[in-house]
């Protein structure tokens, strides 16, 4: 008899932290309900992360250099906000190497049991994905997530 290789409860093959599959369940699954008592502080190392040449622009009145904090906006959903601000002034622009980013968010997808990060940036009066990516396994945000778009050549980013 064979092993099969593992499901999470959403269908989805799951991998471990290496990005292989894997025939059992390291940690549990993604939860598909926000787990209580989550922290209220995410990030990931910016200097990982490139700028792709199609970023461009952003109606931006302010800029800041992003720390790669995500803070909690609201239950399970974090977004970019440095360690060192308290709320996000409107037309105020995150920036990654100069680049104003258009979008950063972390957030449990409870349609589809799994976390999920996106990182974007302006192009022109429309936005390219940085990075996006997805992890199906534990109760928490923090873990390897695996890329499923971006212009970013990079295939895995640590969220601690």
């Amino acid at each position: 008899m064979t092993d099969h290789l593992k499901h999470s409860t959403s269908g989805h093959l799951l991998r471990n932290d290496g990005g292989h599959l894997v025939h059992a369940c390291q940690v549990g699954d993604a939860p598909c309900l926000c787990p209580e008592n989550l922290a209220g502080s995410y990030a990931i190392n910016p200097g990982a992360l490139e700028t792709c040449v199609s970023c461009i622009g952003g109606n931006c009145s302010t800029t800041v250099t992003w720390d790669g904090t995500f803070q909690l906006y609201s239950a399970c959903n974090w977004i970019g906000l440095n360690a060192d601000q308290t709320t996000w002034t409107p037309g105020q622009c995150l920036q990654l190497d100069g680049v104003n980013l258009s979008n950063t968010q972390l957030r449990l997808d409870p349609y589809n049991c799994y976390w999920i990060i996106t990182i974007a940036c302006f192009n022109g009066a429309s936005e390219n994905t940085l990075w996006q990516g997805t992890k199906t396994t534990g109760s928490t945000p923090s873990g390897t997530y695996s890329k499923i778009t971006g212009c970013v050549d990079m295939s895995t980013l640590q969220v601690f």
